[in-house]
């Protein structure tokens, strides 16, 4: 009977069209892979050989198709237990040709490792399959061709992107049914200034491609619906991606013009402040200034601005003080709209208000000293043998004293009609008409080296190197020693009304008398002191040291400290308030400061200077040179 089966059966097939034949060899061949699916997850459960058990599929690109049944934790540590070939005319589609597929069952429960599609057709026949499906929990089914069905998603389903910037997505076509077609891929329901691309343009499911979405400045912001189309053939699937376009946030840059500038102390600069709309709307931005320097102030008209035709811009005053002191300041130039900030630099330089330039003016003589009226008008010089005055400001210079007296020192009062000179061979001249006609008021003193005297002219000090120091107080008429034979040098000044005075010693110490001369006090160490000046009041007082440092004292010469460096200082001056200063080096330059002794700048060029004198007010200035002409500053 069952060979009468066989042969029935046989006859059967035989009969058959071939179409049908290979349809029917297609349908054993995908039960009996189910089968044997089937087989090994019942041998898993049961843990036979205690192992797992699991098919490896084999699409044999060029040759016959094969699947091996093997047990162990994988197939290729597994052991083979059987191998079988698919028929000619059947072969696998997933896995593709040239691939491999392993699916394995775990012990005691069965379950393959993961969820598996296998996919098998007539080699003649690619549409015709049939599809074993092995489910998480093990179940093996076996269906039969479906027509071509996908499904296409996004990931994320949404985004949010600044106008001008790019945004992405991952849009999937996965395979639903059927043989895997080509799905390629577009995008509608784009906003203004928008573009989209893919990447790749179109691929076989299950597969991904790169949504790319650009966007312009001027892409209107709002939310929008965008359609993400696959299309394989006749079958269109769409989903949806929101995306939102969020307007540009206003932003924008400033900048100075020009970006550097120089002014003196006490006067004012301008420069134009831009600032240039670089996105979104714009909005109005406020302006401020840092690291000014001391005692100035700043001012921007108008104080704000909106840049809503592109650009605006501000005018930046720098006002200055006299007591700015000099120097390069990197200023920061701030523009602030919301929580947008930007910043630009200006450099600003600041040199001293007076004594920038010198001129020089009058004869070349051996010059001593000169000295000046607290205005600055009437001017003494002497030096050679000669005493020379000006009446306008040290422009021109008339002799007045012509012989051969080493004069050493000269002084005036406030206003310039009385006036003193001492000579190294022991001789004191008084003028009492601004220094047109000297008479001879004390001789035999010594070698006298410096003078100076009250605003009123009444309270005179002169020294003597070696000697001692001299008081008068009348006018220069009679002269009284005082304290101790000491080597008095060029160092002496007073306060405006006398009382205050300071004198120094060459290799010694400075001293200070508050009693009009009376009384000396030492004060500080031993140094070479060579020159000294101070305010009206006395309370600041500069003295120079030669070969040493400028020392400052702002206690009315109490303590004393230094400043700048060690240079062959000759003598000092300072303006009525103390905040403009000068001072001149043997051999070197002529350094000005205008905040009270602090900072020094270098001014002209080295000579062999003297003295220098000022006006109150600092702005007049002249100084001497050695063999050489008088050099005067108005600015």
């Amino acid at each position: 009977m069952i060979g009468i089966t066989g042969i029935i059966a046989a006859a059967t097939y035989v009969a058959l069209p071939h179409g049908l034949r290979s349809v029917n060899t297609l349908d054993i061949a995908a039960n009996e892979l189910a089968s044997r699916l089937q087989d090994a997850r019942i041998k898993a459960s049961a843990q036979e050989e205690g192992s797992k058990w699991g098919l490896h599929l084999d699409a044999v690109n060029g040759a016959a198709d094969t699947y091996i049944v093997f047990y162990g934790d994988n197939y290729v540590g597994g052991t083979l237990a059987a191998t079988v070939t698919l028929p000619a005319v059947v072969q696998f589609t997933d896995p593709a040709q040239g691939g491999t597929k392993d699916i394995i069952f775990s012990k005691i429960t069965g379950y393959p490792d993961a969820a598996a599609t296998i996919i098998l057709s007539l080699t003649n026949d690619p549409e015709t399959v049939r599809t074993i499906t092995v489910s998480g929990v093990g179940v093996v089914s076996v269906s039969k061709n479906q027509p071509f069905d996908f499904g296409i998603s996004a990931n994320p389903g949404s985004g949010s992107v600044q106008a001008g910037d790019p945004i992405q997505s991952t849009i999937t076509a996965a395979l639903i049914s059927g043989t895997a077609s080509s799905v390629s891929f577009s995008a509608s329901g784009l906003p203004s200034g928008a573009g989209v691309s893919f990447n790749p343009t179109n691929c076989n499911p299950t597969c991904a491609s790169t949504m790319t979405i650009t966007t312009q400045v001027s892409t209107p912001p709002g939310t929008y619906p965008i359609t993400v189309t696959g299309t394989a053939g006749n079958v269109v699937k769409n989903t949806i991606y929101t995306l939102t376009v969020n307007m540009v946030p206003f932003d924008f840059s400033i900048s100075a013009n020009p970006s550097s500038g120089s002014v003196k102390a006490g006067n004012s600069i301008q420069l134009t402040i831009t600032a240039t709309q670089l996105s979104g709307d714009a909005e109005l931005i406020t302006f401020s200034a840092s690291n000014l320097p001391a005692d100035a102030i700043v001012d921007f008209v108008p104080p704000s601005c909106a840049p809503s035709i592109g650009s605006c811009e501000s005018t930046m005053t720098i006002t200055t003080q006299i007591s700015t002191p000099a120097g390069t300041y990197p200023i920061t130039v701030t523009g602030t709209a919301g929580g947008t900030v930007r910043n630009t630099d200006y450099s600003l330089t600041i040199s001293p208000p007076y004594g920038n330039i010198w001129l020089p003016k009058g004869p070349s003589l051996s010059w001593r000293n000169v000295a000046m009226s607290n205005n600055g008008v009437i001017q003494t010089a002497v030096g050679g043998g000669q005493i020379y005055v000006s009446t306008d400001s040290g422009d021109t210079w008339t002799l007045k004293y012509s012989g051969s007296m080493p004069w050493r020192n000269v002084a005036m009062s406030g206003t310039g009609q009385i006036q003193t000179a001492v000579a190294a061979t022991g001789q004191i001249y008084v003028s009492t008409d601004s220094g047109n006609t000297w008479t001879l008021k004390y001789s035999g003193g010594g070698g006298w080296f410096s003078v100076a005297m009250a605003d009123n002219g009444v309270i005179q000090t002169a020294a003597v190197y070696n000697g001692q120091i001299y008081v008068s107080t009348d006018s220069g008429d009679t002269w009284t020693p005082k304290d101790s034979n000491r080597y008095w040098y060029y160092g002496l000044a007073m306060s405006s009304d006398g009382q205050i005075q300071t004198a120094g010693v060459y290799n010694g110490q400075i001293y200070v008398s508050t009693d009009s001369g009376d009384t000396w006090t030492p004060k500080d160490s031993n140094r070479w002191w060579s020159g000294v000046a101070m305010s009206d009041n006395g309370v600041i007082q500069t003295a120079a040291v030669n070969t040493g440092k400028i020392y400052v004292s702002t206690d009315s010469g109490n303590t004393w400290t230094p400043k700048d460096s060690n240079r062959s200082w000759y003598d000092i001056a300072v303006s009525g308030n103390g905040l403009i200063q000068t001072a001149v080096a043997q051999n070197g330059q002529i350094y000005v400061s205008n905040d009270f002794g602090s900072i020094w700048t270098p001014k002209d060029s080295n000579r062999n200077w003297s003295s220098v004198a000022m006006s109150s007010s600092g702005q007049i200035q002249a100084t001497t040179v050695f063999n050489e002409q008088i050099y005067v500053s108005e600015e």
